[in-house]
């Protein structure tokens, strides 16, 4: 039988007041508002530990006849209302997420078997709702038979990161984690988290950051895949990073969000840039359909371009990782601009001519030059 709403609101309370810090029973039964009898905190605490296992810890404090209640990670959510049932479609919404959460496999990151553990802390979550609501074997009639999620090719997060930056994020707190940069170096980060986002199926932590350890800062993304330290991949810090401003620029994250390639790019208006392409009918099924930056433009029959060719424009603050993606197209893709572009393409190509030009001619292998869409 359900718990009475009162109950639920008291018992939330509870956690709430457990989550700030390690408490005696005669303390919560003191903060509770409002109040209530020794013998019904008594058991909305057993209650506590038996539904929450793994988050409720019970310890003794400084004189051995009094407990200390405490709690790992942020508060549950206890809901007033009970689901007692899922349609069809809101069940396969949770499969769905639950495949695009998990962590990719080393040996097949490409599919789902009937065995996949779901790593990775959000995936787990989601798995554990299932089976605590008896949908085990539900899933398992849907997944990896009938909905699946290929994990190709993607960097998994550090175990344990995204729970830690949950918190944080939830808290206002800062955060410790050794990071290793493009270039390969490890070095230590304690930085200000402001949003956990995923992009192209990899999560990224978009956080403020002191510049080489002085007053001034800016935002940055960091990959989840780069966090180095483990046992904890990230730590909860006992102080913001020296010259963290008021409040946290979420405004920023906005302005990269809105104007960068894949969601990379910069908030400084000078690192616009107007991309202007030739797209051949070859790759155009690959670019239709689809927004690569702000205030696009597409010119369906130009008549400096051959039969069949559009001109594609877009403005980005995320041109480094916006070229990566043109060169990916070889010849089916022209860049008519902005210069950087096109300066960068064409040492790129002159590069690959000449290291194949001096390797051993061998027979090639049959590659098709088809676009998949």
């Amino acid at each position: 039988m359900p718990s009475r709403p009162p109950a639920i609101h008291r018992r939330q309370r509870l956690l709430e007041l457990i989550a700030e810090g390690p408490a005696s029973a005669d303390n919560l039964r003191q903060r509770l508002r409002p109040t209530t009898s020794v013998r019904t905190l008594a058991g909305d605490l057993a209650w506590l530990l038996q539904t929450f296992p793994s988050q409720m810890r019970r310890t003794r404090g400084g004189d051995a006849r009094i407990v200390l209640w405490s709690l790992v990670g942020l508060p549950p959510v206890l809901l007033t209302t009970a689901i007692t049932a899922l349609t069809h479609d809101e069940l396969a919404a949770l499969i769905a997420a639950r495949g695009l959460l998990r962590s990719p496999e080393t040996r097949q990151p490409g599919w789902e078997r009937p065995s996949s553990p779901y790593a990775g802390d959000l995936s787990a979550a989601v798995h554990g709702l299932l089976e605590r609501s008896g949908l085990t074997e539900e899933a398992r009639q849907i997944a990896p038979g009938t909905v699946g999620v290929s994990r190709f090719g993607i960097a998994p997060e550090a175990p344990g990161s995204i729970a830690i930056l949950q918190r944080a994020l939830r808290t206002g707190q800062a955060v410790y984690f050794s990071y290793r940069n493009r270039h390969s170096v490890d070095h230590p980060s304690h930085v200000w988290p402001i949003r956990l986002v995923m992009i192209k199926g990899e999560w990224f932590c978009f956080a403020w950051a002191p510049s080489d350890g002085k007053g001034t800062g800016r935002v940055k993304q960091y990959a989840l895949s780069r966090i180095t330290s483990r046992d904890p991949a990230v730590s909860i810090a006992d102080r913001l990073p020296l010259g963290a401003p008021i409040r946290q620029p979420h405004d920023e994250v906005d302005a990269i969000l809105a104007s960068g390639f894949h969601a990379t790019g910069s908030v400084k208006p000078q690192d616009r840039s107007r991309v202007v392409l030739a797209v051949s009918p070859e790759a155009w099924p690959s670019i239709a359909n689809r927004t690569w930056g702000e205030h696009q433009l597409i010119d369906t029959g130009p008549e400096d371009l051959p039969p069949g060719w559009r001109r594609l424009t877009f403005s980005t603050t995320g041109l480094p990782e916006a070229r990566h993606w043109v060169a990916s197209f070889g010849s089916f893709v022209r860049p008519e601009g902005p210069p950087e572009l096109m300066f960068w393409l064409k040492n790129e190509a002159e590069r690959v001519a000449s290291i194949l030009a001096h390797m051993p001619a061998k027979q090639p292998a049959q590659i098709s030059d088809t676009v998949i869409p």
